[in-house]
């Protein structure tokens, strides 16, 4: 009998380390799921940015491309060709910022595909866990069920 309740105890032992486990997972799943939320939303205020600066790039460029035009058909140019300066150093400021946010998005989705892989381990590994914690939880039940017909045919034997 007192084998039998060493046999409970350490299953019972176990199954509190390994429901520790679980909830330690779960927690580490929880925070994995949270991180790849928090990345989607970046990635999407980044490209919603990305489209604004395109636009302004756009804007600048074709802004540029008509004012050369003009100069072209009038055939003379400005007093010292100041706006022409300033208007190309504004496109290549606007194209290298649509640049900058353009590899800010690679960047966040090469760490949104790490951050899901992570998210899908965490997964497995609590799925894991649960199934082990049935098991244990089985194993200690049909222990606990051997220990009471231990006692059980004790008294019966105790009886006679």
């Amino acid at each position: 009998m007192d084998k039998q309740r060493e046999v409970v105890h350490k299953k019972r032992d176990k199954v509190h380390d390994l429901r520790r486990r679980v909830v330690e997972q779960e927690n580490a799943f929880r925070a994995s799921v949270g991180e790849f939320q928090a990345l989607s939303r970046e990635k999407d205020d980044l490209m919603h940015h990305l489209s604004l600066l395109q636009v302004r790039y756009e804007e600048s460029k074709s802004t540029l491309e008509r004012h050369e035009a003009r100069v072209a058909m009038d055939g003379r140019h400005g007093a010292n060709g100041a706006f022409e300066r300033n208007m190309r150093r504004e496109v290549q400021e606007r194209k290298q910022a649509c640049k900058d946010v353009e590899y800010q998005i690679k960047t966040t989705e090469r760490l949104l595909s790490k951050a899901d892989k992570s998210q899908h381990k965490a997964k497995e590994k609590y799925d894991d866990l649960q199934n082990k914690l049935t098991d244990a939880n089985l194993e200690l039940r049909n222990e606990q069920g051997r220990l009471l017909q231990i006692r059980y045919r004790g008294i019966a034997f105790d009886a006679l």
